[in-house]
């Protein structure tokens, strides 16, 4: 129990901190971090984003190419001994509500 619990603190203090940077460096964007699951190895995280304007995969594109500065920088920020390989995903269940309130709104 206390091992899931360390993770799940470890996925919460990750996603925390990606999204303040993320929303930093992508300021005119609009990008957030929806989860972040670690390996119980911590060897690595996978890192669910939702993109709500302009093109996702272009974004994605841009944090995969930046995932070595992002992990330097958890790593100055985060106090354990690795840092896991983060791997990014469009999460896209936000824009599929979007969709059902946009269909909702319009009486469909």
């Amino acid at each position: 129990m206390s091992k899931n619990f360390r993770l799940k603190s470890l996925n919460q203090l990750i996603q925390k901190e990606l999204a303040q940077l993320i929303e930093q460096e992508f300021a005119p964007h609009f990008v957030t971090v929806t989860e972040v699951e670690t390996t119980p190895d911590l060897l690595n995280a996978k890192v669910w984003i939702a993109v709500f304007q302009d093109s996702p995969e272009e974004i994605l594109k841009q944090l995969e190419n930046r995932r070595s500065e992002f992990q330097s920088i958890l790593g100055k920020k985060l106090f354990i001994k690795n840092i896991p390989c983060l791997h990014f995903l469009l999460d896209h269940s936000a824009a599929k509500v979007a969709r059902i309130e946009k269909l909702l709104k319009e009486g469909r």
